[in-house]
C-alpha cells in the first residue's frame, strides 16, 4: 500500500483554515488534499459529520473529540471539534494526544503475531513453555487446571486470568513489567481455562512480558521499533514525554447532566500516574493520536502492508480479525480485536459481519469494516453512555457518507 493521501471536501478545508496548528500538523504528516469523490465518498454527507459533532459540544454533551475516516487507502476526514480543555477553552487539534487505554491490546497482539511469523513462538502452546513462572498455576478454590493456559487463550480473554479489578493494584504502576507479571503468576486463575470469557487486562500485560522474553527487548522498545516507527506513529507511546504533555486532552465525566473535569475515581479512565511510573501497561497504557491510529488501521485494511512495506502477513491479519471464541454463550472475539458474528451488531446499524475494532475505558474507539473498505477513529476523554452515543452516531454517519460501493 502506498502512503495514504488526504481527501477533504471544501467545507472541511474551510474549517481547517481557522487553526494554524492543525495546518502545521497536516503539513508535517505530508497529507495531500484531493476530491473525496475519488474514494467513493459523498462530500456533502462527510461535511455533516463535524457539524453534528460541534452541536454535541455546544449542547454541553461532550467537551471535544477528534475524528478520522479512511477509505480506499485515503484519509477522507480528519477533524477536531470542541476543546482539549474546556475550562481554559484550549481548542482540540488533530494532533491532540489521548490516552487510548485498551487499544493497546491489539497493538500488543500485533507484536505477538510478528514473533509467531518469525518462528519465535507459537500461540497455541502452553504459556509456561515461554514463561516458566506460570508452571504452577492453580484455579481459585481448586487444584491444578485441567487444561493449560495458552497464548491463544490470553488473546481471546478465555485463559482463566482474572480481570484487572480483581488483581491489579495502582501500586503496580511503579513496578517493572517483569515484577507485575511475576505477581500474576502467583495468583490463582479465576476459572478453568477455556470455559468462560472474562475480559482480562492482566492477560495482555502477560503477553507484553512474553514479547520481552522472546524478543530480548523491553516491551515498549520492541513496539516502537517494530510497529510505531514503520507505521510513522510518531506520537504513540506508553510514557508521554514532558514536552508533549501539553497536547494531552483533559478528562471529563458527566454528572447530573453536566460535564465535570476529571475521571471518576477508580474508573481506569483517567491519565495514568506518570511520576515514577515504570510499568508500561501493555493492556491499557497506550497514548496516541488520530493520525497515528489511522496508520495502524490502514495497515490492517491493506492486509498487513503500509507504504509499500509488509508489517504483518495476510494470514495473521485474517486470524486476528475473525471470531476465535465461536461459542454463542460467549462474546465474539478475535485475537486481540473485538469482532462480530452478525451484520448490524457492531456499534452501528450498518456494520457488516466482517467489522472489527477495539475501544478503551477513556471513551475512545477504532474500527474497520473490510466489506466497506472503511476505517474510523473516534478519540475523546469521556467514558460513559454519552460518549458512546456520540461515537455511534459518528460511525453511522460515516457509513451513510459512502457513495460508491
Amino acid at each position: 500500500m502506498k502512503k495514504p493521501i488526504f481527501i477533504l471536501p471544501l467545507a472541511l478545508i474551510l474549517c481547517f483554515m481557522v487553526s494554524c496548528q492543525d495546518k502545521e500538523a497536516m503539513a508535517e504528516l505530508n497529507l495531500q488534499v484531493v476530491d473525496a469523490r475519488q474514494a467513493g465518498m459523498d462530500p456533502d454527507r462527510l461535511a455533516r459529520i463535524p457539524t453534528r459533532m460541534r452541536e454535541f459540544v455546544e449542547e454541553g454533551r461532550i467537551a471535544g473529540a477528534v475524528m478520522l475516516l479512511e477509505r480506499r487507502d485515503a484519509i477522507v476526514l480528519l477533524e477536531a471539534v470542541g476543546y482539549q480543555d474546556l475550562e481554559t477553552k484550549k481548542p482540540m487539534h488533530v494532533d491532540t494526544i489521548f490516552r487510548v487505554a485498551s487499544i493497546a491490546k491489539p497493538v500488543t497482539t500485533i507484536g505477538i503475531m510478528m514473533l509467531q511469523e518469525e518462528g519465535r513462538l507459537a500461540i497455541n502452546v502452553p504459556l509456561k513453555r515461554y514463561l516458566p513462572e506460570f508452571d504452577s498455576l492453580q484455579v481459585k478454590g481448586t487444584d491444578t487446571p485441567s487444561r493449560p493456559v495458552t497464548i491463544w487463550g490470553l488473546m481471546t480473554h478465555t485463559s482463566g486470568f482474572a480481570s484487572e479489578r480483581d488483581i491489579f493494584k495502582p501500586s503496580f504502576l511503579k513496578k517493572s513489567l517483569a515484577e507485575v507479571v511475576a505477581i500474576y503468576a502467583q495468583s490463582p486463575l479465576a476459572y478453568e481455562p477455556g470455559t468462560k470469557f472474562v475480559y482480562s487486562s492482566p492477560g495482555f500485560d502477560t503477553l507484553g512480558r512474553l514479547i520481552e522474553v522472546v524478543s530480548g527487548k523491553q516491551y515498549e522498545a520492541f513496539i516502537e521499533e517494530r510497529i510505531f516507527r514503520p507505521l510513522g506513529m510518531k506520537d504513540s507511546c506508553f510514557f508521554v514525554s514532558p514536552e508533549k504533555r501539553g497536547r494531552l486532552a483533559s478528562f471529563y465525566r458527566t454528572e447530573d447532566g453536566k460535564l465535570h473535569k476529571g475521571a471518576k475515581p477508580n474508573s481506569f479512565a483517567g491519565d495514568l500516574q506518570h511520576e515514577g511510573r515504570v510499568f508500561p501497561a501493555p493492556a491499557f497504557g497506550l497514548y496516541s493520536t488520530a493520525p497515528d491510529l489511522g496508520a495502524m488501521l490502514q495497515m490492517m485494511l491493506s492486509g498487513g502492508t503500509y507504504n509499500g512495506r509488509r508489517i504483518l502477513s495476510q494470514a495473521s491479519v485474517t486470524a486476528m480479525t475473525v471470531d476465535k471464541v465461536m461459542d454463542e454463550k460467549k462474546p465474539p472475539w478475535g485475537l486481540g480485536w473485538t469482532v462480530t458474528r452478525q451484520a448490524g451488531t457492531f456499534g452501528y446499524p450498518f456494520a457488516s459481519s466482517r467489522a472489527y475494532g477495539h475501544g478503551g475505558s477513556t471513551g475512545v474507539f477504532v474500527w474497520t469494516d473490510p466489506e466497506k473498505d472503511l476505517a474510523g477513529v473516534f478519540l475523546i476523554h469521556q467514558a460513559g453512555q454519552e460518549s458512546w452515543h456520540v461515537r455511534n452516531i459518528f460511525m453511522t454517519m460515516a457509513a451513510t457518507a459512502i457513495a460508491d460501493y
